[in-house]
């Protein structure tokens, strides 16, 4: 943020410009050199509402253009990527972390990278750090917004060093929190060879807590206790 500071201003109306003296911003660049950036990148795979690469000047003139002239990730070599405006109803539940292609929208989505679509997904792609134990779930744990109708699997980002993980789920809390093994009342389904991704094979109820954990396995055996999630699903 303070390299940021040092390199813009900000005007009482809100609006960012080059801050005074910058030499090495990249914004006097764009602006001594209009035109598209990234020319010879590689843009393969990716699905977004909106993308960058386009022109609001005219090359010789420096004048605006109007309409701007855009090209959706520009680059030398370009395929497979979906840029539109209405994201939401293409995918599971992108406010909850679920980016997944539904499937009435797999033919026209192509593939689009990790999050393509899959008749029976088992491995999802979560960033961030790994753990020791199970972590990163999704839909995210406290979320009251999650999408009931097209939430039809639990995922996380799996226990470092783990290959096995079981999951446990119920609108009881306390049965999830006892849950001791594969034979428990609330035991769904095991993840393993590398999978964080297990279906729950029912419909959820509107209006309803749910709650769920993940506990890793190692090679050895011993199980890592994962922590209780929970999540509620939407009047509709």
């Amino acid at each position: 943020k303070q390299w940021y500071q040092r390199r813009v201003a900000i005007t009482a109306g809100g609006t960012v410009r080059q801050f005074p003296g910058c030499s090495l911003c990249l914004w006097r660049h764009v602006r001594e050199n209009p035109g598209e950036m990234n020319a010879h990148s590689v843009a393969t795979n990716n699905l977004a509402d909106i993308a960058s690469g386009g022109r609001k000047y005219n090359f010789e003139t420096g004048k605006p253009l109007r309409p701007p002239q855009t090209w959706p990730l520009h680059g030398e070599i370009v395929e497979n990527n979906k840029v539109t405006p209405d994201l939401k109803h293409l995918l599971h539940d992108p406010d909850n972390s679920d980016f997944r292609v539904l499937r009435k929208f797999a033919d026209s989505m192509g593939d689009i990278g990790p999050y393509r679509y899959q008749e029976k997904m088992t491995e999802y792609w979560i960033p961030g750090r790994i753990l020791y134990k199970p972590s990163s779930p999704v839909p995210p744990t406290h979320s009251t917004t999650v999408n009931r109708v097209n939430r039809d699997a639990l995922m996380w980002l799996n226990a470092w060093g783990c290959s096995k993980h079981h999951l446990y789920f119920s609108y009881d809390k306390e049965m999830v929190s006892n849950a001791s093994g594969i034979e428990s009342d609330s035991y769904v389904g095991t993840a393993d060879e590398g999978g964080n991704v297990v279906y729950l094979g029912e419909e959820l109820e509107t209006l309803v807590t749910y709650y769920w954990r993940v506990d890793a396995v190692r090679e050895d055996g011993v199980v890592i206790r994962g922590d209780v999630w929970d999540f509620t699903t939407l009047g509709y």
